[in-house]
């Protein structure tokens, strides 16, 4: 059985911010140490090795020698026809994640795998259930390999319950060189070319700026990406599905959708890749809340031709500097994300720091040891969500809101259950910050001030194993939420 060395596994898997992905399972009744870290195999592997590689040789020639074991094993395989025919000039492995009690709801791998390659999962541990499932057939992997194509066929996690490490042995597609910006890395690749194409829909506008290396290009393809939509929006069939929606309903037909509407309140703007989205799709008025300085500097590159400080109106278009919360405004402490640990810089964990993930509350100092000692702090001005002078103004039918913990506070006040406050309001979108608040209790007070509100409400999920408003039930999954609430 392979065990996991004290202190490896993360709180959060280092640039993941995929809506409605991982879990964690329950074990013994509380929730186990979990997280996910991928190593690189040093003998087929060109480049430089990542710091868990060091830092864990062993582990690391383990892994990769079970690797030989496995492919000389007769294994599972669920690998179309014409794939199984090239897997004998496949090499060996480049990559291989280890993850540690997770979950993970139906998706494709990240990037893009290299030619002809595959991706190998194996199970171990003491635990029961958690059968892992590619194009909705279910395989055991609890010590037997099976091989799969993880960037095209969709794959999930069934629950469980004990302790199940997994490991994916895979070959991502190398990065290739660019002219003058060195290393593009597949992310990077692909959000230029999202952000070439959406360019299309807004002529009027320069190329929207983005900073490679960074979390930014995972944004790009959240909001812009083709294949899957805006993260923010739901299909009618979706929709429908998540509401029980009788299909004769005008809001059924169309779904929850950005079109129709004229005025967009967007708190946590980032860059502004939602807000051009919003103006692509028809929007004519935005209203961008956006408090970190960096993220500012790109956001008002991207929506404004003319370059001020703290508000700032061009046509249809405003931007905050403020982080908006609940309560009297005035100025608050806030704290900057870590970087990646692969060195990549993270631009989208900001918060205040009374919501941030990153503060040891008996001090200051980051978890690994590997990264700068002390967090990056400063101090914004904040405004309230709700009331005179709050962000929430007449004409706003679309919010999307993405404030990172501070939509906990604002949800379960008592302002937000009152239909009023919430003016023209027809359409509200939000990341619930599960890795804030994980009582499920808590989720359900908030859902039930929007229903009181007036508001359909609907999230992946709904009416399943873990939605109980049980007042000791936890969320058991690792990543956070998107909502979806539709006024009645």
């Amino acid at each position: 059985m392979i065990r996991s060395p004290s202190g490896l596994f993360s709180q959060e898997p280092d640039g993941q911010k995929h809506k409605r992905r991982a879990a964690s399972s329950q074990f013994q009744g509380h929730l186990a140490q979990r997280g996910s870290f991928t190593i690189v195999n040093p003998y087929s592997f060109v480049g430089k090795l990542p710091a868990v590689n060091n830092q864990f040789p062993e582990l690391v020639d383990a892994i990769f020698e079970l690797e030989k074991h496995v492919s000389s094993e007769t294994s599972q395989s669920c690998l179309q026809n014409n794939f199984l025919k090239s897997e004998s000039t496949t090499l060996a492995p480049t990559h291989c994640a280890v993850n540690s009690n997770i979950e993970f709801s139906p998706h494709f791998a990240n990037a893009k795998g290299q030619e002809h390659s595959f991706s190998t999962i194996i199970g171990v541990g003491d635990y029961v259930g958690g059968e892992f499932a590619v194009d909705d057939k279910s395989y055991d992997i609890r010590y037997e390999a099976l091989k799969f194509d993880g960037w095209k066929q969709i794959h999930s996690t069934k629950h469980f319950r004990g302790e199940r490490f997994s490991l994916v042995w895979f070959t991502p597609e190398r990065r290739e060189t660019g002219t003058s910006k060195g290393d593009v890395s597949f992310e990077d690749t692909k959000a230029m070319e999202l952000v070439e194409a959406h360019a299309l829909a807004l002529p009027s506008h320069p190329l929207l700026h983005f900073r490679q290396n960074s979390t930014d290009a995972l944004v790009i393809n959240e909001i812009l990406g083709i294949d899957q939509g805006c993260t923010y929006e739901l299909s009618p069939m979706a929709w429908r599905s998540m509401t029980k929606q009788n299909n004769k309903r005008e809001d059924a037909q169309i779904g929850f959708s950005l079109k129709g509407h004229e005025a967009v309140l967007d708190i946590g703007a980032h860059i502004g890749v939602f807000c051009r989205y919003a103006l692509s799709v028809g929007c004519k008025g935005i209203i961008a809340f956006e408090p970190e300085s960096e993220n500012l500097k790109l956001l008002e590159k991207n929506l404004l031709h003319s370059n001020t400080a703290d508000l700032i109106s061009e046509g249809g278009v405003t931007i905050h500097q403020c982080a908006v919360a609940h309560g009297e405004p005035g100025m608050k402490n806030f704290v900057n994300a870590r970087n990646r640990t692969d060195g990549s810089l993270n631009t989208w964990r900001h918060s205040l720091e009374k919501h941030s993930q990153y503060v040891d509350k008996k001090g200051t100092r980051l978890p690994s040891t590997g990264q700068e000692s002390i967090l990056a702090r400063s101090t914004v001005q904040t405004v309230s969500f709700f009331g005179k002078g709050g962000a929430l103004v007449p004409g706003i039918t679309f919010v999307k809101m993405d404030c990172e913990g501070a939509e906990v506070d604002i949800l379960l006040s008592p302002e937000s259950s009152h239909i009023s406050n919430w003016l023209d309001t027809k359409n509200l979108v939000f990341e619930w910050s599960f890795s804030k608040e994980r009582r499920v209790q808590m989720f359900h007070k908030a859902i039930h001030n929007l229903e009181s509100a007036g508001f359909n409400v609907a999230y992946e999920g709904q009416g399943s194993w873990w939605d109980t408003e049980s007042s000791n039930c936890m969320w058991p999954y690792h990543s956070d939420l998107v909502i979806f609430a539709m006024r009645k």
